[in-house]
């Protein structure tokens, strides 16, 4: 579906890029400390209408469309962004959005998931400040949840890539 750009984030500061289960528990998260800073954007249109249907700080756009990136950093000036994080599902869309970011005068942070070693080492080697390995840290955080619920007294510790 083709929508209309309108390349306006408002006062956000933190923009979450794909809004499936991961990015919408990032947003969350991060909307519980800094509200309507936070801006969700996803390029789904269905998604994006029953989520401000739900009252969530959201628009549709597309993190690997060029004109987008341009629009916000090159004639907006918008200076008061200070994160960027790349949640979509599809990792080359992730490093095509760190691409077209890093060809602004953006100069906040980057954080960006990856699901293999690969991916990982892809995103810090283009210098995202923060890259989080979805399977890694999920299984650590499932082997401290069951520790605490059960009562084990088994220590977990964070994996170190």
């Amino acid at each position: 579906m083709i929508y209309d750009k309108a390349f306006d984030i408002g006062d956000a500061e933190i923009l979450v890029f794909g809004m499936g289960k991961l990015g919408m528990a990032v947003y969350e998260q991060l909307n519980r400390t800094y509200g309507r800073k936070v801006l969700g954007l996803d390029y789904n249109y269905d998604v994006v209408q029953r989520l401000k249907k739900e009252g969530k700080n959201i628009q549709q756009d597309d993190a690997t469309d060029s004109e987008f990136w341009e629009n916000i950093f090159e004639k907006s000036n918008h200076h008061k962004i200070r994160l960027v994080m790349l949640c979509m599902n599809d990792h080359k869309s992730n490093l095509y959005a760190v691409e077209r970011l890093q060809k602004t005068t953006y100069n906040g942070n980057v954080a960006a998931i990856a699901r293999f070693d690969d991916e990982r080492k892809q995103l810090e080697k283009m210098n995202v400040d923060a890259v989080y390995d979805i399977y890694s840290e999920a299984g650590y955080g499932f082997a401290n949840h069951v520790c605490h619920q059960i009562n084990i007294g088994c220590e977990t510790r964070k994996p170190m890539w």
